[in-house]
């Protein structure tokens, strides 16, 4: 079932590969995507935010979160925790990235762990409809922020060509 939700190489995105990386450059990569899609139009306005969780001195979890604001009206809200290991290294072990249009709330899609990364699935919304349809999505082919960004976006553009 998962074959029919959108590939993240379709868009010009990848697939995190679900591992430990070090958290600094794990910030470099995102902030090196965040400017990218601001540089092309994609990213109108970036409120996320890096919540860093510590005990003591001793960084112990991350929290991504907040809304970015993309072309064609779309709003995206991230909520992704990273945990971390005793070298500074992260992975992420819950997430929850929702696209939708705000004009109209007509949701487009989400990606979410709600009950663990076991049942991470994807919800796919129809934009003529608004039918929902529910995918099991195995770890491997979970989309990065900016693939997942980058489908979300595709999807309503196709929309609205099909509709002009």
């Amino acid at each position: 079932m998962a074959d029919r939700l959108p590939r993240p190489e379709a868009v010009g995105g990848a697939i995190w590969a679900h591992d430990w990386y070090p958290y600094e450059s794990y910030k470099t990569v995102h902030d090196r995507y965040i400017t990218n899609a601001v540089n092309e139009g994609i990213i109108i306005a970036n409120h996320l935010v890096f919540d860093e969780i510590r005990q003591g001195r001793r960084l112990i979890q991350v929290n991504i979160r907040g809304r970015i604001e993309c072309e064609y009206g779309l709003s995206i809200s991230v909520d992704k925790w990273l945990e971390v290991d005793a070298g500074q290294s992260v992975r992420g072990y819950s997430y929850s990235y929702h696209a939708w249009i705000a004009e109209n709330n007509q949701e487009v899609i989400r990606y979410d762990s709600a009950y663990g990364l076991n049942d991470l699935h994807c919800h796919l919304f129809d934009l003529n409809t608004g039918r929902e349809s529910i995918y099991p999505v195995p770890m491997d082919r979970l989309p990065t922020l900016d693939a997942f960004m980058r489908i979300a976006v595709k999807l309503v553009r196709d929309h609205r060509e099909k509709s002009a």
